[in-house]
């Protein structure tokens, strides 16, 4: 049968209704992603792996097919909607690994906003994925929901991993080992960046992937988070620090201006509401964990190859997706920036300046990626 007879049938068993496709959303990468019209003229959407799904479904993993599915419905189950700032779990079919999602129909993203030519307009999108960021903080940061989202998770087989800065600075050693010499400054660092991230008092639910494609701004201008195949109960500082090492795990990569950056954070902490002092802190070291993910993972790998100089342009959305090397360089300044005046952390500022005097002595130079469409001033009227 194929994908779209299987999904039909699967979803329409699933919601005892007739359903009809009305389009895909989605339907490369991971995951199949399609509105459907049901037979009382509603509409709702419809999630589930790629098909077909690796190993019928019998490979688990921190980012298998079978645990993003089971962070997603768990995440969802666990929020109820979070008073519209996610999208509502309507159905779930844990046999077939289909969801079926409430439908947010036809918005703009984060993404959209940062690729068009409107700084105001890119601030304003900031600021309203950054609240939502903060209030989804603000209502899950409690035992309550903990346990719950605990149990569930638990329920679909095991809890997903917590980030740990002294792994990944052990992944990246091998990548580092040709550039510089020596990381026992860094792994100090590394072990206080875990010891802030276990604080417990700043633990949330998060998507664990806030990118800009990954909300829906709505014609109110308010914000809608959604894409919680990683999410899960971390420190949830984690998604905060996307506006200070520039998101680090997404397409949308450009050289953020610091009224921007400035501009989110602001909202971000007027929505949590968070009353501890060490925000500062507890940010840098969730700014600096990205900062060594991104050096220890294939974007770094991919910039030390021969065309790692080589960036492109993705037609469909309009954009010049920076190069590898770019990404790096990136990292690093973030990174600096991230750590300065943290004398527990300052050796990764430290380690930053000497990654970037060794790549430069090896290509010659080191440019950053250029801002996004929205605060590019050549590309302004």
């Amino acid at each position: 049968m194929g994908t779209t007879a299987e999904l039909l049938t699967e979803v329409g068993a699933l919601l005892g209704k007739e359903v009809t496709l009305e389009r895909y959303l989605g339907r490369k990468g991971r995951a199949i992603v399609a509105r459907l019209r049901l037979d009382t003229g509603e509409t709702v959407v419809v999630k589930g792996p790629l098909r077909p799904v690796a190993d019928g479904g019998a490979s688990t993993g921190a980012w298998s097919p079978v645990d993003r599915f089971r962070n997603e419905v768990a995440a969802l189950s666990t929020l109820g909607g979070a008073g519209g700032i996610v999208p509502t779990l309507v159905a779930v079919d844990h046999d077939h690994m289909w969801m079926v999602l409430e439908d947010l129909g036809e918005t703009r993203s984060l993404a959209d906003a940062l690729l068009n030519r409107d700084p105001v307009s890119a601030i304003e999108a900031i600021s309203a994925w950054a609240s939502a960021l903060g209030q989804l903080h603000r209502l899950s940061a409690d035992p309550v929901t903990m346990s719950r989202w605990e149990s569930e998770r638990s329920a679909l087989g095991g809890l997903p991993p917590q980030e740990s800065a002294v792994f990944v600075l052990s992944s990246a050693g091998p990548q580092l080992a040709d550039l510089v010499s020596g990381l026992g400054h860094a792994e100090s660092a590394a072990l206080e960046i875990d010891r802030r991230l276990s604080d417990r008092r700043w633990w949330a639910m998060t998507p664990r992937d806030a990118c800009p494609d990954n909300c829906a701004i709505k014609e109110d201008g308010s914000a809608v988070l959604f894409d919680f195949e990683g999410g899960g109960i971390r420190h949830s500082l984690l998604d905060a620090a996307y506006l200070v090492a520039t998101f680090p795990t997404c397409w949308c990569t450009g050289d953020l201006p610091a009224q921007a950056r400035e501009a989110g954070l602001h909202a971000y902490r007027d929505a949590a509401g968070w009353l501890f002092e060490d925000f500062e802190t507890n940010l840098a070291a969730a700014a600096a964990f990205h900062g060594l993910w991104v050096l220890g993972s294939s974007r770094f790998a991919d910039a030390l190859s021969e065309s790692g100089g080589r960036g492109w342009y993705w037609e469909e959305v309009g954009f010049d997706i920076p190069s590898p090397r770019q990404i790096v360089a990136l990292a690093l300044d973030d990174l600096e920036r991230a750590v300065e005046g943290d004398n527990a952390l300052e050796s990764l500022g430290d380690l930053a300046r000497s990654l970037r005097t060794a790549l430069v002595e090896r290509w010659g130079n080191l440019e950053l990626p250029l801002p996004h469409p929205a605060f590019d001033v050549s590309e302004q009227d």
